[in-house]
């Protein structure tokens, strides 16, 4: 009996002893990482998670801050235990490139609740492209320490310019380079000899007395110093391109002098000047300051085609072709211009209520050089004038702001111009715009739209972009993208009447729709759209990933 009973009282003790706490249930998250080209898993991928919940203790605990997963055979990654709150996920693998935007993919940021999942995620990386092969001199022997740049052609102001890019490698004691990370695109190859580097040893070619200096100079792939003789390289997502020798060219070294003089005929003092090449306005590595007399040398000048370039204290632009050959130049004198005044008058035809002549700015960009000069308003009754651009070829731009007036017609001595570049010297009778306030609106969605790529969820700036259908109205000035909103809405006003092509994008490239090439590409993704004056027009548009094969267009 007392065994009963001392059984019974265990028993009721252990019913009233408090229970040991019941540990928080972590979140679990889990994905994939894919090869975009083939689409197979990408095994050994890093993943970090970033908590950016409201817990103090894990906030401010930097073991605790990030939780780091490797993807494994299969490309799949796993977390567990993770406390409840918000994260944003990166990822990254060394042989890949991250896409633009993760339109088309998982979230880069969700939330996760106590013991619950978050699964299914998917994330891409694109294989990078990569260059290798070997710097040569004239002998075949290979160079070392020479090094091996990326071009590729970028507009600015609207001027397509051969434009070198970080991408770069220098050569091994074996004349090797190898250049990765590239996205899908096109590009030429440079070896430089700007500058080189330790290791570096190229000799000059015997020369007999008095005959010029020939030296080695920089040389484009196959092996030509003229950029406009360069070969382009095309390459594909995950393709290395191998075997690409750059054979050194030689070329005469010979000295220019000469004088900077100003508008008035005095010289140039302490001005610098330095000289671009003429086919690829790539600075040719050539400069030097004046003397008080403004007198220049510039020693050791390849030969080739040239821009003189410098700007005076005055803020006066000299800009002047220099052609060198085989002998010395002596005493070449570059002046910089004079400023011009180019006067002009605007008139309106169906003026929206108080609209005001006033709001319209009026400025010319330079077709040569890509730089604008102006940019003035006009005065109530229209007229202005632009102080200071340069002789050479401009093009006219009017910004008629939110007024819902557009530019109808631009025209010098009785040409039409809009849209087209034009002889400033044509201008002497003054610039006629015509605007008109029949504008056209275009409004509509883009959709549908997955939860995964929602604009809130992309890193890229979703736009709508308008491309007018005639190729004349494709300048730098007349493509804006237009913001989609988070409801994926969007509306666009003071359009020119006409066709166009609308397309939805998950980001923008603002460089690359300087390029007529590009938009002609971009038209199958459009939808045509015919605004009527002063009619709005409704549409509704599918997403499209900005096109990943852009590097080097």
């Amino acid at each position: 009996m007392s065994y009963t009973r001392l059984a019974l009282s265990l028993v009721f003790v252990s019913a009233l002893a408090p229970c040991p706490a019941q540990a928080p249930l972590g979140a679990q998250v889990d994905g994939v990482v894919l090869d975009t080209v083939s689409g197979a898993p990408v095994r050994r991928a890093v993943v970090q998670l970033r908590y950016s919940g409201n817990n103090p203790a894990i906030m401010h605990s930097l073991e605790n801050a990030d939780y780091v997963a490797m993807t494994g055979p299969d490309g799949a990654f796993h977390f567990k235990q993770l406390p409840p709150g918000s994260y944003s996920l990166s990822y990254s693998r060394s042989g890949y490139l991250l896409p633009r935007t993760s339109s088309g993919y998982s979230a880069l940021s969700f939330r996760t609740s106590e013991g619950g999942a978050v699964t299914g995620l998917r994330y891409a990386l694109i294989p990078q492209a990569v260059i290798a092969g070997r710097v040569l001199d004239d002998e075949g022997e290979p160079v070392e320490g020479i090094q091996v740049s990326v071009l590729a052609f970028r507009y600015s102001g609207g001027v397509r310019k051969l434009t070198r890019l970080n991408e770069s490698s220098p050569t091994n004691d074996r004349g090797e380079y190898r250049i990765a990370r590239l996205p899908a695109g096109k590009y030429f190859l440079q070896a430089s000899l700007d500058r080189l580097l330790p290791g570096a040893v190229l000799l000059a070619a015997p020369r007999a007395p008095g005959a010029p200096l020939v030296s080695f100079a920089s040389t484009f792939y196959p092996g030509v110093t003229d950029s406009g003789q360069a070969l382009r390289l095309e390459l594909r997502s995950g393709q290395e391109l191998s075997g690409i020798d750059i054979p050194l060219q030689r070329s005469a070294m010979v000295h220019v002098s000469g004088r900077l003089i100003g508008v008035d005929g005095a010289p140039l003092p302490r001005t610098s000047l330095t000289l671009i090449s003429s086919q690829s306005r790539l600075p040719a590595g050539f400069g030097a300051p004046t003397d008080e007399g403004g007198n220049f040398v510039l020693n050791n000048v390849r030969s080739g085609s040239y821009i003189l370039h410098a700007v005076s204290s005055d803020s006066r632009i000299i800009w002047t072709p220099l052609e060198v050959g085989s002998t010395d130049i002596i005493g070449f004198a570059a002046q910089a211009s004079p400023a011009v005044s180019v006067h002009g008058s605007i008139v309106v035809e169906d003026a929206p209520r108080n609209f005001n002549l006033s709001s319209v700015g009026v400025s010319l960009r330079s077709a040569d050089r890509g730089a604008f000069s102006g940019d003035v308003r006009a005065s109530a009754d229209g007229s202005f004038v632009l102080e200071g651009p340069l002789p050479g070829r401009y093009v006219a731009n009017v910004d008629c702001g939110t007024s819902g007036v557009y530019a109808q017609s631009i025209s010098v001595g009785g040409e039409e111009v809009l849209g087209r570049d034009f002889d400033l010297a044509a201008a002497a009778s003054g610039l006629r715009i015509m605007l008109r306030g029949d504008s056209a609106t275009l409004k509509g969605t883009a959709g549908p739209v997955e939860e995964a790529t929602k604009p809130t969820d992309r890193q890229g700036r979703p736009a709508m972009i308008l491309i007018p259908a005639d190729s004349r109205m494709r300048g730098v000035d007349m493509i804006a993208p237009v913001a989609i909103s988070a409801k994926n809405s969007f509306q666009a006003y003071g359009l020119r009447p006409g066709e166009y092509f609308a397309i939805a994008f998950d980001d923008v490239d603002d460089q690359q729709l300087q390029d007529p090439e590009f938009l002609t590409s971009l038209e199958p993704l459009g939808v045509r759209v015919q605004l009527s004056p002063g009619a709005t027009q409704t549409v509704t548009l599918k997403w499209n990933p900005w096109p990943q094969t852009a590097a080097g267009y």
